[in-house]
């Protein structure tokens, strides 16, 4: 089981992934490293921050049918 920092870490690097600002001319195992260290990087300014985070749990479906 991943813990809140793990899968905050993970949606980070999700979301960065997503953006049209991708550093070029890299392969893709560059970019997951650099992508990963990134992602660290926010979060252990977030924490220094004061800020605090945790996952609701999931919605329901948004229509039945």
């Amino acid at each position: 089981m991943q813990s809140d920092d793990e899968r905050l870490r993970f949606d980070i690097s999700y979301a960065l992934s997503q953006t049209p600002l991708r550093p070029r001319n890299r392969d893709a195992s560059e970019n997951d490293r650099v992508r990963a260290s990134t992602a660290q990087s926010i979060l252990d300014h977030l924490k220094l921050s004061g800020w605090c985070f945790w996952k609701k749990p999931p919605q329901p479906p948004h229509s039945a049918g």
